[in-house]
């Protein structure tokens, strides 16, 4: 690893990195904030204004044959023990703006028509295992199978997922009703009335395992309620099912994703041409690292490598320090 280091120094001083340069050609005392990329609006100079809160980026990836560098000259030597590199910054920063986001639901109640496999309350658990809810008995138009579910809080939603990928199998002709009230457990009259739900979604011609619906606006959900008449497994009819509900979220206004340095070295230099390593990170997971030497380490130039960014995200520092 230290070769492969050697060599990443030398390459960033042939691309001509400032804090190559010799010594005596930056005046004492100067702090100078360099890097190889930077994105427009997130300057080199951000990651140490006193700042935690705006930040530097870069304008390309980091990857082991593509590292990233930063480099840090204090103008003088500059004697420390401490570092700590503060990465929770948010402000304009994110990796890709997502059409939505996932909501976290809780089940309260619910009730079917019959289980013959699976639980309820796993259809809204998150996670799609095959393992929920499926009916006894095979729908028809005449004796629809449903499933009500009810939430433990209102959801705002702008997008449902049924899935039921893992069954493998597609509810040919269905309906999906929702309320913005919750319904009396002990009245199945109720829960079972559509009339008490708004309709969502109806197909009667479906071919999809995955069930997408889109809303052109946010809508309050409470229940739902979902009947299926036709479901089929390569065209053969088998019993009701839905694998998992997801809910989906319109995306905020100041969406961001979480992002810190995943793999990262940090070396230290004196002439700003040999450098030493101070610290090498593999499986950061943190927004703030922070290092304590056991000894006093004095350098004059600090260089920081990153090789991957959690979320695969640029890379980037809110706030880096040295004390």
């Amino acid at each position: 690893m230290k070769k492969f280091i050697s060599l990443l120094l030398a390459i960033t001083c042939i691309l001509g990195v400032s804090s190559c340069k010799k010594e005596s050609e930056q005046p004492k005392g100067e702090l100078t904030l360099t890097a190889v990329n930077t994105k427009n609006g997130f300057s080199p100079d951000s990651a140490m204004d006193g700042d935690v809160n705006v930040g530097w980026v870069g304008s390309k990836k980091a990857t082991e044959s593509n590292f990233q560098v930063f480099d840090i000259d204090f103008g003088e030597k500059k004697t420390f023990t401490t570092i700590t590199l503060d990465d929770s910054f948010n402000d304009g920063y994110t990796n890709r703006r997502p059409d939505y986001v996932p909501k976290t639901v809780t089940y309260q109640n619910g009730n079917a028509s019959s289980v013959g496999d699976g639980t309820l309350a796993g259809v809204l658990s998150g996670s799609a295992d095959g393992q929920s809810w499926k009916s006894d008995a095979i729908p028809t138009s005449e004796n629809a199978q449903w499933i009500w579910l009810s939430l433990a809080e209102d959801a705002l939603v702008k997008k449902l997922e049924l899935n039921n990928e893992m069954n493998n199998s597609v509810p040919v002709s269905y309906e999906v009703y929702y309320s913005q009230t919750a319904h009396n457990r002990r009245n199945e009259d109720e829960y079972t009335d559509v009339s008490t739900y708004s309709l969502l979604d109806k197909q009667t011609e479906n071919t999809e395992n995955i069930i997408e619906i889109e809303l052109d606006e946010e809508i309050t959900v409470r229940d739902l309620f979902i009947k299926i008449f036709v479901q089929q497994n390569e065209g053969v009819d088998v019993v009701a099912s839905i694998d998992e509900i997801l809910f989906y979220g319109e995306t905020p206004s100041d969406y961001y994703e979480e992002h810190q340095p995943e793999k990262f070295t940090i070396m230290g230099s004196n002439d700003g041409k040999t450098f030493e390593v101070i610290k090498e990170v593999s499986g950061n997971y943190q927004a703030v690292w922070t290092y304590a030497s056991e000894t006093s380490l004095t350098y004059r130039y600090i260089r920081y490598i990153v090789f991957a960014e959690y979320n695969n995200n640029y890379p980037s520092i809110g706030e880096i320090t040295f004390s």
